[in-house]
């Protein structure tokens, strides 16, 4: 515990911690005498608390009971366990040469990536989803757009299903909602 005084309780608790290297909030601070201003500049009283920094007291404590001599006993008890014991066997050690290794693990990630295409395509397939259309290049989607004439009703019950759909999961109750081509 130290004391520390100022002309107002915000310097002193300030003053306390900087002394102790620490935040505010981290103080246990306790106001030994509330500043006063006086009258005229007579009888006027500095802030004084007394305070502490319970994080460094700790601190401080354990480092003490650190450096403090152990008994044979207890360097015994802390003493690390053998790392082979007969409940848990030694971990195997790769005898084989890293670059095989490399190349082992290469191969598999090549299988891993040359099956996905087909795993992804056969559960869309199982999902019921259309799969993507294969283009010969990029432009193909921009080429296509204005040339491709879908059938407006086929597009209308599309429509129509999905947005019945989405409402069938809504907390009111609305009626089936119909679906119309409109062309002006």
């Amino acid at each position: 515990m130290r004391k520390f005084e100022a002309p107002t309780l915000e310097e002193a608790y300030a003053e306390a911690a900087r002394a102790f290297s620490c935040s505010i909030t981290e103080l246990e601070i306790q106001v030994v005498q509330n500043p006063s201003r006086g009258f005229l500049g007579f009888g006027k009283k500095p802030a004084v608390i007394v305070a502490t920094c319970p994080a460094q007291e700790r601190n401080r404590q354990k480092l003490e009971r650190a450096q403090e001599p152990r008994s044979e006993e207890a360097a015994e008890a802390a003493a690390p366990v053998p790392a082979e014991t007969p409940e848990t066997p030694a971990p195997e050690v790769c005898e084989a040469p890293a670059a095989v290794v490399a190349e082992e693990i290469v191969a598999v990630v090549e299988e891993v990536i040359a099956e996905t295409p087909e795993a992804v395509e056969s559960e869309e397939k199982e999902a019921g989803a259309k799969p993507a259309p294969r283009l010969e290049r990029d432009n193909d989607i921009f080429d296509n757009f204005y040339n491709e004439t879908p059938d407006i009703h086929a597009v209308v019950s599309e429509i129509e299903e999905k947005i019945n759909a989405l409402f069938e999961h809504a907390c009111f109750d609305i009626d089936r909602i119909q679906v119309g081509a409109f062309d002006e």
